[in-house]
């Protein structure tokens, strides 16, 4: 009897192991957590040689991939992080930076319009144009990246018309008996 119960006991905590770790997330906890200190990159433009060198977490929008010999560099349209570091969908920017990753990204993975956040050390500020205009990107060296699902489009009428019809299958303006 004795031995039965220890064997319940190891699959009690077996189960209890397997659902705990089914829950647990596939993000990396440098990109799950949130930096001690908040900076952003409107912060680096104004003053880039007193955040040279700092950790951050960024993410946002992916506005252009870049593939050189051995790096590939990301211009990111910043946008604000959500609780677990996944940029929120707003209509507004925090700034645009620059993300260098040491390492080949299939622009077709990687492409216009897909979400990531990053985590890494600030390097530098380069100065590029946005058409006629002088912008000073925040150049970021990427330590740990996470590239998010895309966000899928809710279709409003997914139910079939005599879902919301009250008087289906009785009446039907559309049916002549």
């Amino acid at each position: 009897m004795k031995a039965r119960f220890i064997h319940n006991n190891h699959l009690l905590f077996l189960l209890m192991v397997g659902l705990l770790t089914a829950c647990a997330s596939h993000v990396p906890e440098h990109i799950r957590t949130k930096p001690t200190v908040n900076i952003t990159p409107k912060q680096v433009q104004k003053s880039p040689e007193t955040f040279k060198g700092q950790t951050i977490r960024w993410g946002g929008t992916i506005i252009k991939i870049k593939n050189l010999k051995a790096e590939t560099h990301l211009t990111i349209l910043a946008q604000s992080l959500g609780s677990y570091g996944e940029p929120v969908g707003e209509d507004q920017s925090h700034g645009r930076f620059i993300a260098i990753v040491p390492f080949f990204l299939d622009p077709a993975i990687y492409a216009k319009e897909r979400v990531i956040t990053i985590f890494g050390e600030i390097s530098a500020v380069e100065t590029k144009k946005i058409d006629d205009f002088v912008y000073d990107y925040p150049v970021v060296k990427v330590k740990q990246h996470y590239l998010w699902q895309p966000r899928r489009e809710i279709d409003e009428d997914f139910y079939p018309w005599f879902w919301h019809d009250p008087w289906y299958p009785y009446y039907h303006p559309h049916t002549h008996y």
